[in-house]
């Protein structure tokens, strides 16, 4: 991910203009879309975009950046970033507020880069890392005949789940917390997720649908089944809402400056865009504006 090779954003910029200059050229023609449009606060999200010095946060607005060029193409009406009436919607137009939140690598994650770097310029070896209370992990780089380089990771639980599925999960169930408590009037709720973290599985994905929709399941187990508090401690509520209406999850595509056309339709081990949402009306509502 550009959060562990790249020091600058500037670096992303020449990285996509060097290695993918169809994604560079695309991004400065969204540049242009998003100007010509002058939907309410496009300005600003042009900002937010070329102020910000932080890798993380660049990305963050990049997708953003990103979804607003959809929602022009879609010819969405009364499109606002960031309205001042709405501010814990992201966008709002016809008669949805949308959030938008990015899953990016956790701590957990750099740090195991650090180890696999480290064994690899070793010369190859192994190293165990105990995480938090509830899991162990074990990394061991072997050096193959080409010269190259393979690594694996096992993670061993000793609580029924493991640290991971808690650093995995925290940010997405304290996003929906946090969404639950905004103020829509009378548009309907949307989540939409950027998956940027690599080790953000579809069983994550999973487990938080059937658990935040009451979906059930048959003979399914709840990755915190043997304690379920996790659920509402990682949530930061005593209960919840279920108030939003959709959630959404997108992995991440290959050049972040610009999405490839046709990029939301991708399906390889799993779609790479997924809508949630029990209301039938809606979800043929939002299939047609993320296509």
């Amino acid at each position: 991910m550009p959060e562990h090779f790249f020091k600058k954003i500037e670096e992303i910029v020449e990285w996509h203009k060097t290695h993918h200059p169809e994604s560079h050229d695309s991004y400065l023609q969204k540049r242009k879309n998003v100007k010509k449009s002058r939907f309410s606060g496009f300005a600003k999200l042009l900002r937010n975009l070329d102020n910000n010095k932080m890798i993380p946060e660049f990305l963050s607005f990049l997708t953003e950046f990103n979804l607003a060029d959809l929602f022009i193409s879609k010819k969405v009406t009364n499109l606002a970033y960031e309205p001042a009436e709405m501010p814990d919607a992201d966008f709002v137009f016809d008669d949805l507020a949308i959030s938008v939140k990015n899953l990016h690598p956790k701590n957990y994650e750099k740090a195991d880069q650090d180890v696999i770097d480290k064994l690899q310029a070793k010369g190859g070896g192994s190293e165990i890392i105990v995480r938090k209370d509830f899991s162990s992990i074990a990394i061991e780089v072997k050096k193959t005949e080409m010269g190259t380089f393979s690594w694996e990771r096992t993670e061993t639980g000793h609580s029924g789940f493991l640290d991971s599925d808690i650093d995995e999960m925290s940010a997405a169930l304290k996003y929906i917390g946090e969404f639950e408590g905004a103020e829509t009037g009378s548009h309907k709720k949307v989540l939409f997720f950027f998956i940027q973290s690599k080790e953000f599985a579809q069983y994550y994905i999973q487990d938080i649908i059937v658990w935040y929709f009451g979906y059930q399941v048959p003979k399914y187990p709840p990755i915190f089944q043997n304690d379920p508090k996790w659920y509402l401690k990682l949530l930061k509520k005593d209960q919840k809402n279920g108030n939003i209406d959709a959630i959404i999850f997108m992995y991440a595509t290959n050049t972040l400056l610009s999405w490839p056309p046709g990029c939301l339709g991708d399906v390889g081990k799993e779609a790479r865009l997924q809508i949630y949402t029990p209301d039938k009306t809606l979800r043929e509502q939002l299939k047609v504006i993320f296509s």
